[in-house]
């Protein structure tokens, strides 16, 4: 059995000046390897710059988030703080109340979990005189009591 030619592409490189010409000849299985490798490393390079896309967007949500993260903290930080002033507040008013009004609806102040003070029976526009008011009181005439 004869053996048959393998079929090739010769590439030709002939310089300016004269001198050797180059003959390079390549078989089709090779080229198609050469082709293979140069297509699959131009879907890599696209791939590679989506994905430095991508990571571009993510670094900058990232910060985003970050920022958003580190004001949200400041926020609880200035809460915190708050609730801490409303309790002492709280403390004080109920103290107040006690030392004041002790016989009274008012003493002492109930609060809710929103930090609001329950208000005391009756609708507020009652004059001057409070339960147990036939007792001598530690309050001088020209002192008023003003609640919020």
């Amino acid at each position: 059995m004869a053996k048959q030619k393998r079929r090739q592409m010769s590439v030709l490189l002939i310089p300016d000046d004269g001198s050797r010409t180059v003959v390079l000849k390549f078989g089709y299985w090779t080229l198609r390897v050469l082709t293979g490798t140069l297509l699959l490393l131009l879907v890599l390079l696209v791939l590679e710059f989506a994905f430095i896309w991508k990571i571009q967007e993510w670094r900058q949500t990232a910060r985003t988030l970050t920022e958003e993260n580190r004001r949200l903290h400041a926020e609880v930080a200035r809460v915190e703080e708050l609730a801490l002033a409303l309790k002492r507040i709280q403390g004080t008013d109920q103290k107040l109340r006690q030392m004041l009004l002790p016989d009274s609806g008012l003493a002492p102040a109930v609060y809710e979990k929103t930090g609001s003070t329950t208000r005391p029976p009756g609708n507020g526009k009652e004059g001057g005189t409070v339960a147990g008011a036939d007792k001598p009181s530690q309050v001088s005439p020209g002192d008023s009591i003003v609640s919020r």
